[in-house]
């Protein structure tokens, strides 16, 4: 497989080569960064869980936002409503996922307007390449619920799972 960008050869299964992918996950990254506008006076909390998508959000977080020093690192959002910004690990496939779950059983809850979600854009196969090519080491998690199943078998149909993504924040 070749890379869409340079034409060198592609990791597997991703559309990419080492280099195009950790600068069009970085390159996404800083997009949605530069939409939210952290000043200095910020407060952040980083919502990580050690999965992959955490850890990758945490080191992205770490190395893009400069803006401020008040970053604060949790497992899970709890009650800590104190902070300006909360970072979640939330992919393309995780926002569709929850897209659907939310069509399917309209109890599930929305997010937060506050939320920085800094992987949005990438897929997370991209994501656990990312992660492997800059040796971000994470806790391995298996879920495989009813609607990942579903988007598994519409995954042979490219850019599903951006569409639903889109989509879900065009709902809110």
């Amino acid at each position: 497989m070749k890379c869409n960008i340079c034409c060198g050869k592609a990791i597997e299964n991703t559309d990419f080569c080492r280099n195009c992918l950790v600068r069009a996950v970085e390159r996404r990254a800083r997009k949605r960064l530069s939409k939210i506008g952290i000043t200095g006076d910020c407060r952040v909390l980083v919502v990580n869980d050690d999965s992959c998508e955490g850890q990758v959000n945490a080191f992205l977080i770490k190395k893009l936002v400069t803006a401020t020093k008040n970053i604060k690192h949790a497992k899970n959002l709890g009650k800590n409503s104190r902070y300006d910004f909360v970072s979640f690990a939330d992919t393309a496939d995780m926002a569709a996922e929850r897209f659907l779950g939310l069509m399917l059983d309209s109890s599930l809850k929305r997010c937060q307007k506050h939320a920085i979600k800094l992987l949005r854009g990438s897929l997370s196969k991209e994501v656990a390449a990312y992660a492997k090519i800059k040796r971000i080491k994470y806790a391995k998690k298996n879920k495989l619920s009813d609607i990942a199943l579903l988007l598994e078998r519409l995954e042979r149909y490219k850019g599903t799972k951006f569409a639903l993504a889109k989509l879900s924040e065009r709902v809110k």
